[in-house]
């Protein structure tokens, strides 16, 4: 007769300790310039809240013009030109930047000259402007196929609108110089106004629009070596500065990517360990905090969770998705989960486990979530619940007799120790070869 002992530890959660600790700006991106220093090029973080910039990164082999995310890809591109000292000189075409500021060559195009300074998606399709005419890229490589002239217009960079109008911005001189709308059909251009930047006469260099409609614009605000970031307001032209940074080279194009795609997800506000807070966040968007095993989210503000509009890629198992205790189903990547039928039409609280493979709780990018609102912006926050891995565990054995004899009856007793701190918990199983012949908690 031989026992075998099995130990499960349940899952716990993070105590929730110490003083709010603010992210680095750093990892906020969720806007992304770039700038061309004529023999290389640097890619910028930079956040809509403060203006404050940080570098992602820089290459020495390309030279970076405008820079736009594909929604049906969540890939971040740009056109570039090799340089001549850099690895791949004659190179002209597009090119992907990583969150982590790598640029991967992606696909050759021809038919367009250096002066190419932006670009831009809509519905899939990618525009660029080079001088005065504007182009259809292929994105798997070839020829670009020129659409019409701009009116002799320069677009320094492009965006494309909430309401679906591509807009063009060109830091020339007055009366052409300012932000105008781009016919995509003929190339034609519409004067709107001439957006400066406020208190200063220079113009805005790059442009983007942010999940809410507002309008971001680059310039130097007057700084000799500086960047700053305004907002263009589209009644009247005006333009208010959100903040300023000396010594960080001017951004001619920037493209808003915060939550915009698994690739490039919202981060926390804060954290303490195990409790991540997003605040202000904008519904429909990807959010990622540090992960474990499983998460528990819940609203803090007056709003509710709808919906689970989409979860990750890149796990070997289903998600299982619960509300107050109660089993919703398993779902995969492409799949989405409804809470508008709860009371109210949605939930304050939800909570995902079965997160296979578990990521260490320090990676950042680790489990995006899409998630939708029933308003536009909501204040929550998200509990870490630890993977665990079971402790070594000793199992004696010990009966009441010793040696016994034939048809004796005998009580064994199974003992299960660890040199981990707590008390083992789970169940003995006793076999007779085996057959089971009784368990023991």
């Amino acid at each position: 007769m031989d026992s075998m002992g099995s130990m499960i530890f349940a899952v716990r959660r993070l105590a929730v300790l110490g003083a709010l600790a603010m992210f680095p700006v750093s990892i906020w991106a969720q806007l992304v310039g770039v700038t061309d220093l004529g023999t290389s090029s640097r890619i910028y973080n930079v956040d809509p809240r403060t203006g404050a910039a940080s570098l992602i990164g820089s290459t020495t082999d390309y030279r970076l013009y405008g820079v736009s995310l594909d929604p049906a890809t969540g890939r971040l591109y740009s056109f570039a030109f090799g340089t001549p000292a850099g690895a791949n000189p004659s190179f002209q075409g597009l090119v992907t930047i990583a969150p982590t500021g790598v640029v991967t060559p992606a696909a050759s195009i021809s038919g367009m000259s250096s002066s190419v300074t932006s670009i831009e998606f809509k519905n899939g399709v990618l525009y660029a402007a080079q001088n005065s005419t504007l182009y259809r890229l292929p994105i798997s490589g070839g020829p670009a196929v020129p659409i019409g002239s701009q009116n002799s217009f320069i677009a320094d960079d492009l965006a494309l609108g909430p309401e679906g109008r591509m807009y063009l911005q060109w830091a020339g001189a007055f009366p052409q110089g300012g932000l105008h709308t781009v016919d995509l059909n003929t190339g034609v251009v519409t004067d709107l106004f001439t957006s400066r930047q406020p208190g200063f006469g220079d113009l805005m260099w790059g442009i983007a629009f942010g999940p809410d409609g507002t309008l971001y614009g680059s310039g130097d605000c007057g700084l000799f070596n500086g960047f700053c970031l305004t907002r263009i307001d589209l009644a009247t032209g005006g333009t208010t500065i959100i903040g300023t940074q000396p010594n960080t080279p001017l951004l001619g194009a920037l493209a808003y990517v915060g939550g915009q795609s698994q690739i490039w997800p919202l981060l926390p506000d804060s954290a303490v360990p195990g409790l991540f807070r997003f605040i202000g966040a904008h519904s429909d968007n990807w959010f990622d905090p540090p992960m474990a095993s499983g998460w528990d989210y819940q609203m803090n503000s007056n709003s509710l969770f709808t919906r689970i509009l989409d979860f990750p890629v890149g796990f070997s198992s289903p998600f299982t998705v619960m509300v107050n205790g109660q089993t919703l189903g398993q779902f995969t990547p492409g799949m989405s989960v409804d809470f508008t039928g709860f009371p109210g039409g949605g939930v304050a609280t939800f909570s995902i486990r079965g997160i296979n493979p578990a990521v260490d709780a320090a990676d950042v990018r680790g489990f995006p979530l899409k998630l939708a609102f029933n308003t536009p912006t909501a204040d929550f926050q998200m509990t870490a619940v630890l993977a665990t891995t079971p402790a070594a565990t000793t199992t004696t054995l010990a009966s009441s007799a010793n040696p016994s004899a034939a048809g004796q009856a005998v009580t064994f007793t199974a003992t299960v120790s660890s040199a981990a701190s707590g008390t083992p918990s789970g169940t003995v199983t006793f076999k007779d070869g085996g057959a089971a012949i009784g368990t023991g908690t």
